[in-house]
């Protein structure tokens, strides 16, 4: 389904750009319904959906009604029902419908601010910062689909370029891999990027406008988006040089790619971009030289951390620690 950006963002009419509140509309309610469908988890800890949605259905209804009304829930909808049912090009579609709706219509946008707050623009947008709301289908859409050779989502991408040819299915990824033009990986991170600046643009209009709660925190869905971009870029064309004065040779199978810009080994570290080449370059030995190293998981865990706050590490690290520390925390800030 195509999705015309310029109709998305349109106003409803001269007279009321934005159009009336349709929260309480039947459309509406269907297209929530959707989203609040109870799943389960299966013996293998899986998620499986309890029921199977159209949601090609439920994406033409979010387009009839961005007609009718100028509302941040329909980008924020369009952005995990394109998620849900696998196709990242929607994704990225939502992420630039939203920040456009949020820097052309924020004064009259729906919510109305003066009936709901800042409250009522962050709320809809931190679902764009949960695991089970976003990150996870997100990590789900298949990336790679060959008609023999199998379908591959970054999950699968994550796999291969930690393990290698140790992993089970390497060789049908390799070739499915090879049967894809370098133009197909990079159109694929193409999209990856354009998720990721354009909630960074949400990001500033959120920051602008924030309440002395602060924004939405998206650290969560940026670190997500950059593993995915640098799982991806494994298998694309490797650089000239890996090292200062040395002429590369054929890496390893599941060593990481970097870009033709990346910081050559033994420069100075200067962004998180060069922390996480770093960690992956020491990565990279011990999976070639110490595979059995219980340092790999912790290299791995390292990468994940790159990108997040105090509060969003000890979560991961212990999450019936959190309540403490945020007293703890809260105490030093009143003695201070």
């Amino acid at each position: 389904m195509a999705f015309d950006l310029g109709r998305l963002l349109a106003p409803v009419s001269d007279d009321e750009p934005t159009g009336p509140d349709l929260a309480y509309d039947p459309a509406r309610y269907e297209i929530e319904q959707a989203f609040e469908t109870e799943v389960s988890i299966d013996a293998s800890g899986v998620e499986a959906q309890a029921s199977d949605i159209d949601w090609r259905t439920i994406l033409a209804k979010i387009v009839e009604q961005s007609d009718r009304t100028k509302d941040i829930w329909l980008p924020i909808y369009l952005c995990r029902a394109g998620a849900r049912a696998g196709q990242l090009d929607t994704v990225e579609i939502g992420a630039r419908y939203l920040a456009g709706l949020l820097e052309t219509y924020w004064p009259t946008l729906h919510p109305q601010l003066e009936d709901y707050g800042f409250q009522g623009r962050k709320g809809p947008c931190d679902s764009l910062a949960g695991i089970p709301q976003f990150i996870t289908p997100l990590r789900k859409i298949t990336l790679i689909s060959h008609p023999r050779l199998g379908s591959y989502s970054i999950d699968d991408f994550e796999r291969f370029r930690l393990g290698g040819e140790s992993e089970p299915g390497y060789g049908m990824f390799r070739a499915a891999i090879d049967d894809v033009s370098h133009e197909g990986l990079d159109e694929i991170i193409q999209r990856l990027n354009g998720v990721e600046d354009n909630l960074r643009r949400v990001d500033l209009v959120l920051t602008a406008h924030a309440d002395e709660g602060g924004g939405t925190n998206f650290q969560e869905t940026y670190a997500a988006l950059g593993q995915m971009r640098r799982a991806v870029q494994a298998f694309g064309p490797k650089p000239i040089e890996s090292e200062i004065g040395e002429p590369s040779t054929a890496p390893d199978v599941a060593s990481p790619s970097f870009s033709h810009n990346a910081t050559p080994v033994g420069a100075r570290i200067e962004t998180r971009e060069d922390v996480v080449r770093a960690l992956d370059a020491m990565g990279d030995y011990y999976r070639r030289k110490e595979p059995g190293h219980p340092i790999l998981a912790l290299l791995q865990r390292a990468r994940e951390w790159v990108g997040l706050d105090f509060m969003a590490i000890l979560e991961d690290i212990a999450p019936g620690s959190l309540d403490e520390a945020r007293t703890v925390l809260q105490f030093r800030k009143q003695r201070e």
